[in-house]
């Protein structure tokens, strides 16, 4: 066990296998690299490949800012046009970060794709919750690159009490 501080908390933490301790008795149950050094800990979509979707750089309530480096493997021709469901895939994990609830799922979405995507471009997608509304909340997403505006939508997401597949 090694003595470290927790970014999450900025308080002197034991780590030990197979997760966080934060001070006496308080265990954390999910694994050191789904907390941020914004005081928050990711609570959605914890499997979700952030090579395709994007890395969280930034996360408060009701909103969250994630980067992702495109690729040629996301090129849809010789040109190197990024498949615009890459974009897509990268504004819908910012939504869920942005609602950041255990049961989130994407309900509808109405979106526009501004300007193409080049493989290896840098994107940025920034959301921010709009209306809460009970279980149904109302996500706003901005994709950029290079500054400019490539991708806008509007994400219908829910929170249902259970998992949507396993009931739990």
């Amino acid at each position: 066990m090694r003595q470290e501080t927790a970014l999450l908390c900025g308080r002197n933490c034991e780590i030990d296998e197979p997760g966080l301790r934060l001070g006496p008795g308080r265990e954390l149950t999910k694994p050191p690299d789904v907390l941020f050094e914004f005081g928050m800990e990711i609570k959605t979509h914890e499997k979700i490949n952030r090579s395709l979707c994007g890395e969280p750089v930034e996360l408060s309530e009701g909103g969250s800012v994630i980067k992702l480096k495109t690729s040629d493997q996301m090129a849809a021709d010789a040109s190197g046009l990024v498949h615009g469901g890459f974009v897509f895939g990268m504004a819908d994990y910012a939504a869920m970060l942005a609602v950041n609830h255990p049961n989130v799922v994407l309900g509808a979405a109405q979106t526009r794709f501004l300007k193409p995507v080049r493989a290896g471009a840098e994107l940025e997608a920034r959301a921010q919750v709009l209306e809460p509304d009970g279980k149904k909340i109302l996500v706003q997403v901005e994709v950029l690159c290079e500054g400019a505006s490539v991708f806008v939508g509007e994400f219908t997401c829910f929170t249902p009490g259970k998992h949507v597949l396993t009931g739990k």
